[in-house]
């Protein structure tokens, strides 16, 4: 069998309009909802540059439903330059961008393959001999609760199978159930590339056979870090695949820490922030990062001032504006600590000691975490607008407000004493 080669990509979110961060600058939301039509662009050059013989999208294409114009003309004229090219592209659809949402009236090219809601085997040759077959189904819908793996059947022995398909294997994946599967019945169907979509993190389930999730290829949110992109795969006569990570992303998410401990004035802290936030664009890439402040230091009681934390942002906001690459941080987090111990003033015996050992205490405890959730909040849960508004609390969330809480009350009993 004469060698080949394919892309594996997911989840392009084209178009995404990254709401969260238009509410505070128009100009950055509309920088970044370019970012994943630049990231499409930055796969189709790979595909061009690597040779490949095809592409293999694996869903979501789109952001909703309701896909703009703009993104799907976008995706065709891509597509196009690869059918130019020779190159040749499989598509399904996910629970983003299901069949029955918006579809423009397109002409595709013939290169160009979009499965739909019926399982489908398409033959794949190179330079006139069969290579490969890829078998694909679409999501008719978004909410897709069965299993579509059980639909898709290999094609002949003779050539490398390939599984195209948006699904969620296991069930501890974090994301939503859709045509939900499980690992073991993959590795048993046949096929020798799964060639999956719907987790954002790349990820390898399995190497005998390949149980692939490229990832996204932009990061869209803070829960997005580190490098985004698709994975190039190579397979030799003897049908055996070897994988490459190619990065496709323009923006970078990051998170990072400043600590307080050597540092003793606000000026210097101000400009240790924009030391580390310049510190964190890789290979021209635009960032929008997190910045906690941590440690113990003399400058926690200024920073546990009103209005200390929003001062800060709007300072580094300031001494960044004109940074190129773009350096957008989007939160200043305040996790420092004073330069007392509290695990040792537990200790002392007196009013305060009591507090912070009961705070411990709940923590520590998944009954005590539950009392807080019952007690504490459930008037709030319980009020229409706020259960709309406010995202569920779990245990990690309760333990950072007993955190808050225990040092609220150092502020405000030390200073009594």
């Amino acid at each position: 069998m004469k060698p080949f080669s394919f892309i594996h990509a997911a989840d392009l979110h084209i178009g995404s309009p990254f709401k969260g961060i238009s509410v505070e600058s128009a100009e950055v939301a509309e920088q970044l909802q370019k970012s994943t039509f630049s990231a499409f662009d930055a796969l189709i050059k790979a595909c061009i540059d690597h040779q490949v013989n095809f592409l293999l999208v694996a869903g979501d294409v789109y952001d909703g439903a309701d896909r703009s114009l703009s993104a799907q003309l976008h995706f065709r004229d891509g597509l196009k330059q690869l059918a130019d090219a020779g190159i040749r592209s499989f598509v399904v659809h996910g629970n983003h961008d299901p069949l029955d949402g918006r579809v423009s009236t397109i002409e595709w090219p013939q290169e160009v393959h979009n499965f739909g809601k019926a399982a489908e085997t398409v033959t794949v040759e190179v330079d006139g001999e069969s290579v490969a077959s890829v078998s694909g189904i679409s999501f008719p819908k978004k909410n897709v609760e069965i299993n579509l793996a059980k639909k898709l059947k290999p094609g002949p022995d003779h050539l490398f199978q390939i599984g195209l398909l948006h699904c969620n294997v296991g069930n501890d994946t974090g994301h939503d159930p859709y045509a939900p599967c499980e690992l073991g019945e993959l590795q048993s169907s046949g096929f020798n590339y799964w060639a999956l979509g719907h987790v954002h993190t790349r990820t390898k389930l399995s190497e005998n056979p390949w149980v692939v999730y490229p990832g996204n290829s932009q990061g869209r949110s803070i829960r997005e870090q580190g490098a985004r992109g698709c994975y190039l795969v190579r397979v030799d006569r003897q049908c055996t695949a070897e994988m490459e990570f190619v990065p496709l992303d323009v923006v970078r998410w990051h998170q990072t820490s400043v600590s307080i401990l050597d540092i003793e004035s606000l000026d210097a802290l101000d400009r240790r922030l924009v030391e580390v936030a310049e510190a964190l664009p890789e290979a021209g890439r635009d960032v929008v990062c997190r910045i906690s402040i941590e440690g113990r230091g003399p400058l926690y009681k200024e920073l546990r001032n009103e209005g200390a934390e929003a001062e800060l942002l709007q300072r580094i906001r300031q001494n960044l504006e004109s940074s190129d690459p773009l350096i957008w941080v989007q939160r200043i987090e305040l996790n420092c600590l004073p330069q007392v111990d509290l695990q040792q003033r537990a200790e002392q015996g007196d009013l305060l000691a009591e507090v912070l050992t009961l705070a411990n205490e709940t923590a520590e405890s998944p009954a005590g975490l539950q009392r807080i959730e019952a007690d504490a909040l459930d008037d709030l849960w319980k009020n229409p607008r706020a259960k709309k508004g406010l995202a569920p609390l779990d245990d990690a969330d309760i333990r950072k407000i007993l955190d808050q809480a225990k040092l609220l009350c150092l502020d405000l009993l030390e200073e009594e004493e």
